[in-house]
């Protein structure tokens, strides 16, 4: 009769922790929903812990196939793309990071796949409780440090095979001089004593050796047990997700029998109640029930990896398109992208992401670009937004534009480059080497290439500039490319006339002080402004007379 009582002190002690655990975790669930609804179309300022893009960067580099368009690092570079993700970046947790860079990183020509998402993301941001109910799920699966998910898995085949047998003997042997010793003869409870030391240091010193392993697959734990559970999604959302959902239920049967052993893990697969986890722990510690669970669950991991990878795309998935409800919700004008046959550009009120209160451009391109017009006017800014819009249409399915009609695009930057010290070539080399790669890329992608050039062959004299650079640019704009350059050389304006568009930006200097309008124009800029910038800015009369006797000087030869 005592015994029952003591078993059910205990169970309804159980009960009770489980219980708190349940209830502290609604608390917490219902101040994210309050804080995701308050925060709703606010514009994300993100920060990666250290060394987290460089890592998926090199990821994304491994991962890429032959076949498969690629951002590459120049490109990304060029257009602080790293910024750019975390302006669109509303995850909560290391899956969704991982599944947004990727998708950024590897523009799609399927017009079918842009659509799909397209179609998820109109019905997230109709649907607040499904919008929600995903990033709620994905919080509780969370973040697991600056490594990715693969990477995590990966390092489950390298855990050290140690036979469990030797643990499993022991344990009976406990047990058995346990009960021998408060049955029969207080010897046997000394035996106990001496075996539950045994185990106590055996314990310590192997799971110190396996802490690293331990970490990683407590996050794993975290993703089934999410799955194993269900994301609470309505019904019209489970038939549009329908890929995903498929991959997350079959993966949250597959590893079934590794969340049968997540009891003896304690923390959140228990109700995350602390008292509950702290008894458990002291169980393992004597009889290395969670140490036997361990090695059983990260077998199992290992033989069916590729589910388990299944499972994290489909998160991924999911959670991408409910954050980029919120980044669309955020903007203040966007579209969804049209696709035609032609080699062109048709896009109208374009901007960049980034600006908080951005100046709106057409872009509007059936033949190469050749862009003009002073330093600080707006044309790196528009040479970015036009890539930047190429690689979200065929990538997010959200534009920062009234309407954007475009054919596919292989999308390549040459712009913000600088000496490689440590490789030792100097910007002239890196510059060509830059642009050597748009045109080996014009000649194999089998689609246009769409490529923005800032300042061609600026590391050089100005009469090889002007020469070679003509000869380039006039080379891209004849073969499968659409390129958009831009220059102060005004020479090539009407170098390159027959296969280029002129088009400028200009500013106005007033009474000293200059302004710019930052709007495209056609034709090319009519006005060479440096000198009347510096006038502008301060530098004194002699130095500017001087600036611009030696201009006509030099124009005049």
């Amino acid at each position: 009769m005592e015994y029952l009582i003591v078993a059910g002190v205990f169970v309804g002690c159980y009960l009770l922790f489980i219980a708190i655990g349940i209830r502290d975790r609604k608390r917490e669930d219902a101040r994210f929903i309050k804080k995701l609804k308050e925060g709703y179309g606010i514009p994300s300022t993100k920060q990666y812990k250290t060394d987290r893009l460089k890592y998926l960067a090199s990821l994304a580099a491994r991962e890429k196939r032959d076949e498969e368009l690629f951002v590459d690092d120049v490109t990304w570079n060029d257009l602080d793309m790293d910024r750019v993700m975390g302006r669109m970046d509303y995850t909560n947790s290391s899956v969704g990071e991982d599944a947004l860079y990727r998708m950024l990183r590897f523009p799609v020509r399927d017009e079918n796949v842009i659509a799909k998402r397209c179609e998820r993301l109109r019905f997230l941001s109709e649907h607040e409780a499904d919008r929600n109910a995903i990033f709620l799920s994905l919080r509780h699966i969370g973040y697991a440090g600056k490594y990715g998910i693969r990477w995590y898995l990966d390092s489950m085949d390298e855990v050290p095979k140690v036979s469990q047998i030797p643990t499993i003997l022991i344990d009976i042997l406990l047990v058995v001089t346990l009960i021998l010793g408060l049955s029969v003869h207080v010897g046997f409870f000394l035996a106990f004593i001496v075996l539950l030391v045994i185990n106590v240091i055996t314990y310590m010193m192997q799971k110190s050796s396996l802490a690293p392993y331990l970490a990683i697959f407590f996050y794993l734990l975290n993703i089934l047990d999410e799955c194993r559970t269900g994301l609470p999604l309505s019904k019209e959302c489970k038939e549009l997700f329908k890929d995903c959902m498929d991959a997350i239920e079959a993966g949250g049967k597959s590893f079934r029998k590794v969340m049968v052993n997540a009891f003896f893990f304690g923390g959140e697969q228990n109700g995350g109640n602390e008292i509950l986890s702290i008894v458990i722990m002291y169980v393992n510690i004597c009889f290395h029930f969670d140490m036997l669970a361990f090695y059983r669950s990260v077998h199992y991991i290992t033989e069916h990896k590729d589910d388990f990878q299944g499972m994290l795309t489909a998160l991924g998935e999911l959670e991408c398109a409910a954050s980029l409800c919120c980044y669309k919700k955020s903007l203040p004008m966007s579209c969804e992208p049209e696709f035609v046959g032609d080699c062109s550009i048709d896009a109208k009120q374009t901007y960049h992401p980034l600006l908080k209160d951005p100046v709106c451009n057409d872009v509007r391109m059936k033949k190469s670009v050749l862009l003009t017009g002073s330093n600080a006017s707006g044309k790196s800014t528009y040479l970015k937004s036009v890539i930047l819009n190429a690689i979200a249409a065929q990538t997010i399915g959200v534009v920062c534009a009234a309407s954007y009609k475009a054919t596919f695009f292989a999308p390549y930057s040459s712009m913000a480059l600088r000496d490689d010290i440590f490789g030792g070539e100097s910007y002239f080399i890196v510059e060509i080497n830059s642009l050597k790669r748009i045109f080996d890329a014009a000649e194999t992608e089998e689609i246009p290439v769409l490529c923005a050039v800032d300042e061609v062959l600026r590391g050089t004299n100005t009469a090889e500039r002007i020469g070679a650079g003509c000869a380039l640019l006039e080379k891209l704009a004849e073969g499968n490319c659409l390129c958009i350059a831009a220059t102060h050389d005004l020479e090539l304006t009407d170098l390159l006339k027959e296969r280029y568009e002129n088009m400028h930006f200009e500013e106005t200097v007033e009474d000293g002080t200059v302004s710019f309008a930052y709007k495209l124009k056609e034709g090319p800029a009519k006005t060479r402004n440096a000198i009347r910038l510096l006038k502008a800015r301060g530098f004194g009369a002699d130095l500017t007379d001087k600036a611009e006797r030696l201009a006509l000087s030099y124009m005049d030869r």
